[in-house]
């Protein structure tokens, strides 16, 4: 989805229709699914600023189809917040690899936990994670930009160049590589010199203290 292109919004119910346009700004009010809107409020904006598309209409499309809205009320109401959400198996870094049972309010709070002690994002900020989303370094902090309204932004695979291509431009806040191995390609690579990455306020990672220093070292001031 970019701003600088248009956006096609089409449907097949309860008429044919479409509609064009260069951003959707939305704004959730919590009753606003009973009456139909799927939370859709606001106007339309003419942008060419890709940050401020934030949050996908994903549930203005699923309210086209009748019944949708009830039915997904009634799959929410059915859902218990100590129920299985996510079957995760570790990587045996300590222990023999194993499936972990992890709920809806451990994954939930344990995101919410990490925005407000260590993340700490603001409304608006982008958070790049290369980490896979298999992975508890995907899942939690995709769900922390959640709750901070930041936008999580995933390469899907990650590459060097291409990751610093993305900080620069979406004027990246935080990085999340948390292993040493990704941020050296990023460090090394021949394009890094050249590349604006002053938005950068964090980079989360793990490894031992002069390691880490020499990684700050190397980062713009």
């Amino acid at each position: 989805l970019a701003a600088q292109g248009s956006w096609i919004i089409c449907w097949r119910e309860p008429r044919p229709g479409e509609m064009r346009v260069n951003a959707v700004a939305l704004e959730r009010e919590p009753d606003a699914f009973l009456d139909g809107t799927a939370g859709l409020r606001g106007d339309v904006l003419r942008s060419d600023d890709a940050r401020e598309l934030k949050l996908f209409a994903a549930t203005f499309l699923t309210a086209a189809a009748p019944g949708a809205v009830e039915e997904v009320h009634a799959r929410r109401r059915a859902v218990r917040v100590r129920d299985v959400a996510v079957l995760m198996y570790t990587s045996g870094t300590t222990a023999e690899p194993k499936g972990c049972l992890i709920t809806h309010e451990a994954i939930v709070r344990q995101a919410r936990m990490a925005q407000a002690r260590a993340l700490q994002l603001a409304p608006g900020e982008v958070f790049w994670d290369p980490l896979p989303l298999f992975y508890t370094g995907g899942v939690m902090p995709l769900l922390a930009c959640a709750d901070a309204r930041a936008a999580f932004c995933h390469p899907g695979h990650f590459e060097p160049g291409a990751a610093l291509e993305t900080i620069e431009r979406e004027r990246v806040a935080c990085c999340y590589v948390m292993f040493d191995t990704i941020w050296l390609g990023v460090l090394d690579h021949p394009r890094f010199p050249e590349t604006d990455i002053s938005s950068v306020r964090h980079v989360y990672m793990v490894g031992p203290p002069e390691k880490m220093r020499g990684f700050q070292e190397r980062m713009p001031s």
